[in-house]
């Protein structure tokens, strides 16, 4: 029978830490911890662009081809007050007087430091959607299965609140003149 070969496990040497070495694998941890930070913070903003554009796909009208922007505005107040049902139970559990201090108060601080950055963005640089403004975009949204991956097949469109408001003032204007 053969002899078996005996492995030698050599001790790791040290390394001095102002040398070269040390310096770069002190780089390659920092390294590492960079990229594990950015595609935590990547996967964050995905996951809450996919959790609003599932709402959305929930809430559109399933016979509808194609949406116009007034409609388009009042299905964004209807995602700008989708937490209002868990505020007020939250203020009825705060109602009740035999319990002491704040329950669900950083769930409440996070809702309306949500809500108050929504519509901040909703009023000044507009409201990321889906595009449902035309048929082809409706139809690819509705075709989207909530997977990350397919994210980049959707077109997104920003709707501003002020549109709105302008809108139906050049139509009124419009609207005006060809009576007269």
């Amino acid at each position: 029978m053969p002899k078996e070969k005996k492995s030698r496990k050599f001790p790791q040497k040290l390394v001095h830490p102002n040398s070269r070495k040390a310096n770069k694998l002190g780089a390659k941890v920092l390294r590492k911890q960079r990229i594990n930070r950015t595609q935590e913070e990547t996967n964050l903003k995905r996951g809450t662009l996919i959790e609003k554009l599932l709402w959305f796909q929930n809430e559109l009208d399933p016979d509808k081809d194609m949406f116009r922007k007034e409609e388009m505005h009042t299905i964004i107040e209807k995602y700008l007050h989708r937490f209002d049902e868990e505020l007020e139970q939250i203020d009825i559990v705060k109602s009740l007087k035999h319990r002491k201090g704040r329950q669900h108060a950083s769930r409440e601080d996070v809702i309306l430091a949500t809500i108050a950055r929504e519509k901040e963005i909703y009023q000044l640089s507009g409201l990321e959607v889906p595009d449902v403004l035309t048929v082809h975009g409706c139809e690819v949204f509705r075709a989207w299965n909530g997977e990350a991956r397919y994210l980049q097949s959707l077109k997104l469109t920003k709707i501003i609140a002020k549109n709105i408001d302008t809108k139906t003032e050049i139509d009124n204007t419009e609207q005006e003149e060809q009576i007269k």
